[in-house]
């Protein structure tokens, strides 16, 4: 994959996945909101749900194999899969 196009699917996931942070039981956390459910960052390692998730929808939305899609997941959320 080149830079160009890991630039256009990291601003799709930008723009319909921002990283923010999202208030839980009084402290904030970082974390992404999908269909009205949060999921938090440091959550993942537990629940790796939002991850898969996000690669289904990379792999759907730009032709892409789960490898390709896996490494660009992973430097999205910063963490390592």
């Amino acid at each position: 994959m080149d830079d160009i196009n890991n630039k256009i699917i990291l601003d799709y996931l930008n723009v319909f996945y921002p990283v923010n942070r999202i208030k839980n039981k009084g402290n904030f956390k970082r974390g992404i909101v999908i269909n009205g459910k949060p999921y938090f960052l440091t959550n993942l390692k537990s629940d790796k749900s939002i991850v898969y998730i996000l690669i289904d929808d990379v792999c759907k939305a730009f032709y892409l194999s789960k490898n390709d899609s896996t490494k660009i997941i992973s430097y999205f959320l910063n963490i390592k899969l």
